[in-house]
């Protein structure tokens, strides 16, 4: 599986859809 990188976030996921975020708590 590829990493996607969440511009949106600055998070990275193995899944299709992004993370959404909701505060920057959100950010790694």
């Amino acid at each position: 599986m590829k990493i996607r990188k969440c511009f949106s976030c600055g998070t990275y996921t193995f899944k299709q859809e992004c993370p959404k975020c909701h505060s920057q708590t959100y950010y790694p």
